[in-house]
C-alpha cells in the first residue's frame, strides 16, 4: 500500500514467459519512471500440457528450533495469513465500519462501554512469550494447457502459490542521540536512549494465478487474467535498555514491548487484446483494462513500556509511566485501481525501402483509498495496581468496579481524526512517438508524453490537500551500430515522482516505543526527474553481452524525510528539495565508481 511496486515471488517461475525491465524512459511507458519500470508477462498458449507441484523446507539458524523465538496467542488461521475475528474490536467500540466511522463529535460510545469491551480485549497480553517455531516452508502447484474452443486455440495457465517463513534476531542495538557538539571527541555523551533490541517475523503468502487466451482469428488475441495474493507479517519485539539521565549503571531500567499483525490482500482481473488490421497497413491495436481492488488491515496493534527500579535492598518493583501509555491501534485501509490503455502502433516506409513505426495512444488510471484508525490508550494508577505487567494486564483490575468507581486500569479512546482520509488520484495520459532507422546504423526514437494528474485527500480533522499537474515529457533515444556486434546508446528522459497517498496523508504513525514518528505532508509536489543514459555494449558471442554505462539523473522536488524539531517526539515529516544525484557503473560486473547525492 505505500510502495509502487509487487513483489515477484507472487508469480510462479514456470509461469512466467518473460520479465522485461526498462532502464530507458520511452513515451509509450507509463511517466511515474524514476529508477525503472519491470514488466511480467505470463505464458499464455503453452506449448505443451504441464503439470508441476514442488514444495520446499528450510531451517533458519537464528529461528528454527530457538526456544528464545518470541511470539504470543493469535488466531486459529495465522498460518495462512488470515486473522480468524480474534483481533477484532469487541462489542459496541467495533460496531463502525470504513463506510460509517464516525467523527468523534457524532460518537456515542461511553467510557464504560470502552473499559467493558476493554476487558475482553485479546487476553490483554501486551509482552511476547518465547517458544521454538517450526520449519520454514513452502507449496506451489501449476498447470497448464492449448486446447481447442469453436476450431480455435483456447490457452490456460493456472498456479497455486504458499509460504510461511520464521525470522528471528536478537543482540540488536538501537540508539538515539541528540545534538553533538563542535568540539566533542565522542558522541557517546549524546546518547538520548541505548536498548538492546530482539524481535521475531512470521511472513504468510498464498496465492492464486489464472491466465485465459483465445485467439479468436489468425489476426486477434483476447486474454483474461485473474490474480489473488493474500499475506501476513506477525511480529513480536522487545527491547530494554537506559536513557541518557540514567546511564548504563543506573537502577532503572525501561522496556518496551510491541506485538503487530498485519493482512494485506489484493484481487486483480485484467482483460485485454491484441489486433492486426490488414487492411490499414497491418495497424497494430493494443489495448488493456484491469481493476485491482486492496486492501491492509492492522487489527490490535500493540505497545507498552514500563521502567523497572531495583532499590537499595535489592528489590525490583515495576512502573507503568503514563509520559507512554499502553496502547493498542485498529487500522483499516482499502484502495480500488482501474487501469486502462490502449496502444496503436502503424508502420511507415521511408527512404531506401527502410520502415519506420509511429505509435500513439492514452491511458486513463483511477485511485481511490480510504483509511481508518482507532486508537484506546490506558492509564494505569501502578500505585494501586496489583496485576502483573509481565505478561498482561489484568482484567479484573480494568475499568470501573460495581460501584462505578474507576479502577486502577482505565481505557479511554483518543482517535485522532487527521488519522483517517478518503484520497483519490486520477492520471490522464496520450503520447505520440516515432521509432525510425534514419541511416543504416543509426535508429532514433523519440516523442512526448503528456501526462494530467488529480489528485485530493481530506482527512476527518479537516485538512484537505490537492496536487494538479500537467507534465509534458519528451523523450528521445539514439542508437548507433558501431560494429556488426556493437552498438552506443545515447538517450535522454523527463519524468515524474508522485507522492504516494501515505506520503500525501497527514497521518501519524510509528513502528515502535522508542522510534520516531512519522507524518504527512498535504503540501507535498511531485518530482520532476531528467534522465540522461549513455550505454556501450557488444554481444561477443550468441549467449554473452558486455556493456559500460553512466547515467545522470537530476531531481527537482524530490520527497524526503526530514526532521521537524518543533515538534514533540521528534516527528519525521515528508518534504520537497531540491537534489542533484550522479552514478557511473560499469557492467559486469557491476562497479560502482562514484556516487554523489547533495542537497542543493
Amino acid at each position: 500500500p505505500n510502495r509502487n511496486s509487487v513483489q515477484l515471488d507472487k508469480f510462479p517461475s514456470n509461469m512466467i514467459d518473460n520479465i522485461i525491465v526498462y532502464k530507458t524512459f520511452t513515451p509509450e511507458l507509463t511517466g511515474e519512471f524514476s529508477g525503472g519500470l519491470v514488466n511480467v508477462t505470463t505464458k499464455d498458449f503453452p506449448d505443451r500440457f504441464t503439470l508441476q507441484v514442488s514444495g520446499s523446507a528450510g531451517i533458519n539458524s537464528q529461528s528454527t528450533f530457538n526456544s528464545n523465538y518470541l511470539t504470543y496467542d493469535g488466531g486459529r488461521l495465522d498460518w495462512i495469513g488470515l486473522d480468524d475475528g480474534t483481533r477484532e474490536l469487541p462489542g459496541i467500540i467495533g460496531q463502525y465500519t470504513n463506510e460509517t466511522f464516525p467523527t468523534p463529535v457524532q460518537r456515542d460510545v461511553s467510557p464504560e462501554a470502552v473499559n467493558e469491551a476493554g476487558r475482553s480485549f485479546d487476553g490483554n497480553q501486551f509482552t511476547p512469550t518465547r517458544s521454538a517455531p517450526p520449519i520454514n516452508h513452502s507449496l506451489s502447484f501449476s498447470l497448464g494447457d492449448q486446447k481447442e474452443l469453436f476450431g480455435r486455440p483456447l490457452g490456460f495457465v493456472l498456479g497455486l502459490t504458499y509460504r510461511r517463513n520464521f525470522d528471528y534476531y536478537d543482540g540488536g542495538q538501537v540508539n538515539r542521540y541528540e545534538g553533538v557538539p563542535s568540539n566533542a571527541t565522542s558522541i557517546r555523551g549524546s546518547i538520548i536512549t541505548a536498548s538492546d533490541d530482539a524481535a521475531s517475523t512470521e511472513e504468510v503468502n498464498a496465492g492464486g494465478l489464472l491466465n485465459l487466451s483465445y485467439k479468436p482469428s489468425d489476426n486477434s488475441k483476447i486474454s483474461v487474467n485473474i490474480m489473488y495474493n493474500q499475506a501476513s507479517t506477525d511480529v513480536a519485539r522487545f527491547q530494554e535498555g537506559f536513557s541518557l539521565r540514567t546511564r548504563p549503571d543506573s537502577t532503572l531500567l525501561f522496556q518496551n514491548r510491541a506485538l503487530s499483525f498485519t493482512e494485506r490482500g489484493l484481487a486483480n482481473g485484467l482483460l485485454k487484446g491484441e489486433h492486426n488490421i490488414v487492411g490499414l497497413n497491418n495497424l497494430k491495436i493494443e489495448w488493456q483494462s484491469s481493476y485491482t481492488d486492496t486492501y491492509l488491515d492492522e487489527p490490535d496493534l500493540r505497545f507498552l513500556q514500563n521502567s523497572i527500579r531495583v532499590n537499595g535492598n535489592g528489590e525490583q518493583s515495576t512502573i507503568l509511566p503514563n509520559l507512554n501509555r499502553p496502547g493498542r491501534y485498529f487500522r483499516n485501509m482499502e484502495e480500488t485501481n482501474w487501469d486502462s490503455r490502449l496502444n496503436l502502433t502503424l508502420p511507415v516506409s521511408i527512404a531506401d525501402g527502410r520502415e519506420a513505426k509511429i505509435k500513439f495512444g492514452g491511458a486513463y488510471t483511477e485511485r481511490d483509498r480510504s483509511f481508518r484508525e482507532r486508537r484506546f490508550i490506558y492509564t494505569v494508577d501502578f500505585l494501586s495496581y496489583t496485576g502483573p505487567v509481565d505478561d498482561r494486564l489484568a482484567d479484573d483490575q480494568i475499568g470501573f468496579d460495581s460501584e462505578g468507581n474507576r479502577l486502577p486500569v482505565y481505557i479511554e479512546e483518543s482517535t485522532q481524526p487527521g488519522n483517517n482520509y478518503d484520497a483519490q488520484q486520477a492520471v490522464y495520459a496520450g503520447y505520440l512517438m516515432i521509432d525510425a532507422p534514419v541511416t543504416e546504423k543509426l535508429r532514433v526514437v523519440g516523442g512526448a508524453r503528456l501526462e494530467r494528474t488529480d489528485m485530493s485527500l481530506e482527512a476527518f480533522d479537516g485538512t484537505t490537500g490537492e496536487l494538479e499537474t500537467n507534465d509534458i515529457l519528451p523523450a528521445l533515444n539514439f542508437t548507433y551500430e558501431l560494429v556488426e556486434n556493437m552498438n552506443l546508446r545515447a538517450s535522454y528522459g523527463r519524468t515524474v515522482a508522485r507522492p504516494t497517498f501515505r506520503e500525501f496523508a497527514p497521518l501519524v504513525t510509528f513502528a515502535f516505543y522508542g522510534d520516531f514518528n512519522q507524518i504527512g505532508n498535504a503540501e507535498l509536489e511531485r518530482t520532476l526527474i531528467d534522465n540522461f543514459d549513455l550505454r556501450w555494449e557488444m554481444y561477443p558471442n550468441r549467449d554473452e553481452y558486455l556493456s559500460a554505462s553512466a547515467f545522470y539523473k537530476r531531481f527537482d522536488n524530490p520527497i524526503e524525510n526530514t526532521i521537524n524539531p518543533n515538534a514533540g517526539g521528534r516527528t519525521p515529516e515528508y518534504k520537497t528539495n531540491y537534489l542533484l544525484f550522479g552514478s557511473l557503473t560499469l557492467t559486469p560486473p557491476t562497479l560502482a565508481l562514484c556516487t554523489v547525492s547533495r542537497p542543493m
